[in-house]
């Protein structure tokens, strides 16, 4: 790390005064694009008249599904970073808009799986998909030691990240 002296900023960027190309432009470009993320998924749910951390909810059950691995609602509570009240009361909301389910543990009788009926998953995934599409497309048209290099660079990013003390 290096000692760039006092930076004015307000904590939430990186130095905005510093080069177009350095590495403070690439972090405050990675915030903006998050930020564009975000609204986005705002659109999403707002479109499927649910809340941001319901459709987060729905993306951790959908992977889930995905990987052949079930999702119980003590491991989205985990994922989620959030209370077992407000899981349980994510989860009504969920399965009041008929997005989710809650199934019997196929192991565990005293356990629940969550589930995503097809219905829900044709929606959410049409509503995801141009989304997907366009930041697929981005990635698609890097060379590959572009690609290899910011694969890289989230990776570390991700790691620091969670490693990061708050």
């Amino acid at each position: 790390m290096t000692d760039r002296g006092p930076q004015a900023t307000t904590g939430f960027t990186y130095d905005a005064s510093a080069s177009s190309d350095g590495p403070e432009a690439m972090l405050n470009l990675l915030l903006e694009y998050r930020e564009a993320e975000a609204a986005l998924r705002r659109r999403v749910a707002d479109d499927l008249e649910i809340g941001d951390l319901d459709l987060l909810g729905l993306r951790y059950i959908a992977r889930a599904a995905e990987q052949g691995a079930p999702l119980r609602p003590s491991d989205l509570r985990d994922l989620l970073l959030i209370t077992t009240g407000s899981t349980t009361a994510l989860l009504d909301r969920l399965e009041t808009r008929g997005l989710a389910t809650r199934a019997p543990h196929p192991t565990d009788r005293r356990s629940s799986v969550l589930e995503l009926d097809e219905a829900a998953t044709a929606i959410v995934r049409d509503a995801l998909d141009g989304m997907q599409a366009s930041i697929l497309d981005v990635a698609e048209h890097l060379d590959p030691h572009d690609r290899a290099t910011a694969i890289r660079v989230l990776r570390d990013l991700i790691a620091a990240t969670r490693t990061a003390s708050a």
